[in-house]
């Protein structure tokens, strides 16, 4: 569907035109996906898509998140793999939960948020109740990197692009704003974790004139960065690490337009971080091309 697919898709459920028991919404602003999330999870619990929705509070509603060290949804959240004197489990795992009609509600709804987080075993464990959802089961998954989710969960959910939106009551200001966010959401999670943005964007000022041999130096202190904003926020080291490489990328396409060479150095980065690749020496060659093509730049000005 297109990028409207997600709100028409709501007016067809209210409307009682359709009725999908897993819906899988994809895009790039979180904070966006989550409100679609409440308008679909208010609606199967409540019969109102704008009702408000207490996921602390709700007996017929769970949210599946990350957490761990590796800042994954693993199998615990779907099956039950301990006894609860073992290993204790903020949530009922997704399987048990499903086996009881609803209480209170209408529905029973479950949201996963951030499906891209699933890892092997959970999806695979997901998909089988994906396959045999009971008449009173529903469930939503959000992800900002469809990608990443396993196909075989795609193919069981009906998979619906969040509408692009323009900028509303906040808009970007600040340089490093305007550079580095594309949505509401990523606006907003630079303004909650500003000092770590702004010592990367200080960096990256600085990287300017540096020399070549300097890149090791620059390669550590924005891997410090990545360390900061993970201990600060939910994403994991790697995605941390990935989301930095993704800003430098970004960075250098605002001050070198025109020379997409870094950008593509970034994405490189990125799939290898993805890969399990050594952070470290990404970064050493990154600021390695970046201070080398700064220091030709500044040649060929002078020139």
């Amino acid at each position: 569907m297109d990028g409207g697919g997600i709100s028409r898709l709501i007016s067809r459920i209210v409307s009682g035109v359709a009725d999908p028991q897993a819906i899988l919404v994809y895009g790039s602003d979180s904070e966006q996906l989550a409100q679609m999330a409440h308008q679909l999870v208010a609606f199967w619990l409540k019969g109102d898509a704008s009702a408000e929705v207490d996921f602390s509070r709700e007996v017929d509603v769970q949210k599946i998140v990350s957490s761990g060290a590796g800042n994954q949804i693993v199998l615990k959240n779907i099956v039950r793999v301990k006894s609860p004197d073992e290993d204790e489990n903020p949530v009922i795992p997704v399987v048990e939960y499903f086996r009881t009609r609803p209480l209170m509600m209408q529905k029973k709804a479950v949201w996963i948020e951030h499906a891209e987080r699933l890892n092997n075993d959970a999806s695979n464990a997901f998909l089988k109740t994906l396959e045999e959802l009971p008449d009173y089961a529903r469930a939503v998954l959000t992800t900002t990197n469809l990608g990443r989710v396993l196909p075989t969960i795609k193919s069981r959910c009906l998979c619906v692009a969040a509408p692009f939106e323009q900028w509303q009551e906040q808009i970007p200001e600040l340089p490093l704003e305007i550079a580095w966010s594309k949505n509401q959401g990523e606006l907003a999670f630079i303004r909650e974790n500003l000092e770590s943005h702004e010592k990367l964007w200080r960096l990256l000022e600085l990287s300017q004139e540096a020399p070549p041999i300097a890149a090791i130096k620059f390669s550590e202190e924005s891997r410090k960065i990545a360390e900061e904003l993970s201990k600060s926020t939910t994403l994991s080291i790697r995605e941390s690490q990935v989301y930095i490489a993704e800003l430098i990328a970004r960075w250098w396409l605002s001050v070198r337009p025109y020379d997409p060479s870094v950008a593509t150095a970034c994405s490189d980065l990125c799939r290898m971080i993805l890969g399990y690749g050594n952070a470290g020496i990404g970064f050493d060659v990154l600021f390695g091309t970046i201070l080398v093509h700064n220091r030709e730049l500044s040649r060929n000005v002078s020139r």
